[in-house]
């Protein structure tokens, strides 16, 4: 696995690496007035950590960490709160990552007494927070290569897995416009999954796009030199019919002839975060080998505007027939949408239908920064995820799906027969009810990421297992794999 980032690779150690130049992270949880710490400690070293609990030196706060010299070597403490608290975990062991990944090159991970899944978030949280995007700079920081696992019950082939598709989609989504454009973004989907003999890639081209009447990605992209694509992945992994997953990747979006004011518009690069999510969740899907039919559809566009963008007031025809009326060409990304939610629908019987967008500044409004709009009138997919959010800290709320709100599909138009845009007010809630009508009548979920997608208004609120401010996180790949894990369980 390779398109930028690549995780540090995971192995067991059978011995301690205290004294070592190898830094060693141990976890430190709350005990009532006291630290509870892993079985197993030197004593020396379990007097340390208790006179700097007592000089408040330590701590079991969940995110903090230190490193304390310990003989010759070094350890660095994670702050996991209550023993049990998964998030806890998680960002304690993130945070002792990154004090250590731009000057080490492997580090020792402590898990001596922790549970299966204390111990795999641990590693995860590990992973992630060692996360670096080096490729367009001339002076690289990280070291950090190799994470050695001591103790606990870590299932380390899905804590990589899990790794490695929140890096491809931290890749995907961070990455200038310039160096991954439609075709280099197919082009680099094709080259990742060519390894897997179960996952086809099947890559539209703009001629495609155009003769089989994909009018909602077609319209959006012609206006960019770079022409767009639909980005298909099938992997089979078990019977029955698929679930879909599609993915905005709107590679750049100016926001077209509706043009974007200046401020912020450099973060445009990361509106195609939800198609980066769609990648990452099929690679770990992929790898783990979950046992379902999973598609994922990734409709890939440049929005800018130019002398052959699409206009207001154009009335396109969608792959569905549907005749849009476009009152705004910064409503860019329910059209991509669209296309490929009813494609998956109509074309290749998808049972159930998932799509991650950054699509409104509303939702954004509502809910912050952190926590993505989950829209669906599936109780059984809300549950879904739900019980995945809790699982994986990836925060999500669920919205309503306001039907008298769809009045404003339609009102409004006068060629066409709905709007891509309309009232300013309830804006993610038309976004959603917009998507719904493509999903024809097939259980649907529609995750509005604009908040954690981006993450650019995070600030000291991002956990420390999302990279340094400005920086995607790649949300949603975690939530799409607990999610799916369970739906092919039966548990969803």
């Amino acid at each position: 696995m390779v398109l930028y980032t690549r995780p540090p690779r995971l192995s067991v150690s059978r011995e301690t690496f205290f004294g070592r130049q190898t830094p060693v992270v141990i976890p430190v949880f709350k005990d009532g007035d006291s630290i509870k710490l892993p079985e197993g400690l030197p004593q020396d070293l379990e007097s340390l950590l208790k006179e700097g609990y007592n000089s408040k030196a330590v701590s079991p706060e969940p995110g903090s960490a230190v490193k304390l010299p310990y003989r010759s070597g070094l350890v660095v403490t994670a702050g996991c709160g209550a023993p049990g608290d998964l998030e806890g975990v998680r960002r304690g062991f993130a945070a002792a990552s990154r004090q250590v990944v731009d000057s080490f090159e492997d580090a020792q991970l402590y898990l001596a007494g922790l549970d299966t899944a204390s111990s795999t978030e641990a590693v995860i949280g590990a992973l992630l927070g060692a996360y670096r995007l080096e490729e367009f700079k001339n002076t690289r920081k990280r070291k950090l290569q190799q994470l050695w696992v001591y103790g606990g019950e870590p299932r380390l082939d899905y804590a990589q897995a899990v790794g490695e598709g929140v890096y491809l989609a931290r890749d995907i989504a961070n990455a200038p416009p310039h160096s991954l454009p439609p075709a280099k973004l197919a082009a680099a989907v094709e080259d990742l999954f060519s390894k897997f003999d179960n996952v086809d890639v099947e890559v539209f081209s703009y001629d495609r796009l155009l003769e089989e009447g994909f009018g909602g990605i077609v319209s959006v992209g012609m206006g960019s030199e770079e022409k767009p694509r639909l980005i298909v992945i099938k992997y089979r992994g078990g019977a029955g019919e698929p679930i879909a997953l599609v993915g905005k990747a709107v590679v750049f979006d100016s926001g077209g002839i509706n043009l974007k004011p200046s401020q912020g518009m450099t973060l445009m690069r990361a509106d195609k975060a939800g198609g980066a999510a769609v990648v990452g969740a099929m690679w770990t899907a992929a790898r783990l080998g979950i046992k379902a039919s999973i598609i994922g559809l990734i409709p890939a566009v440049i929005n800018v505007p130019s002398g052959s963008s699409y206009l207001p007031s154009d009335v396109i025809r969608m792959w569905d027939g549907t005749m849009v009326e476009i009152t705004n060409t910064d409503a860019e990304g329910r059209l991509i949408l669209a296309d490929a939610i009813s494609y998956a629908a109509k074309q290749l019987g998808a049972k159930t239908i998932i799509d991650l967008a950054t699509l409104t500044g509303a939702i954004v409004v509502a809910l912050g920064p952190l926590i993505a709009g989950l829209f669906t009138r599936s109780d059984d997919l809300a549950r879904a995820f739900e019980e995945a959010s809790r699982a994986t800290g990836e925060k999500i709320w669920r919205m309503p799906m306001e039907d008298e709100y769809a009045k404003s599909l339609t009102q409004p138009a006068q060629a066409g027969e709905i709007v891509n845009a309309a009232q300013r007010y309830g804006g993610a809630i038309f976004g959603a009810l917009f998507l719904e009508r493509f999903a024809h009548g097939k259980e649907f979920a529609h995750l509005d990421i604009a908040g954690p997608g981006i993450a650019f208004e995070a600030g000291s609120l991002a956990p420390p297992y999302w990279p340094e401010k400005g920086m995607a996180p790649g949300y949603g790949v975690r939530l799409l794999i607990e999610v799916l894990s369970r739906i092919a369980r039966g548990g969803g």
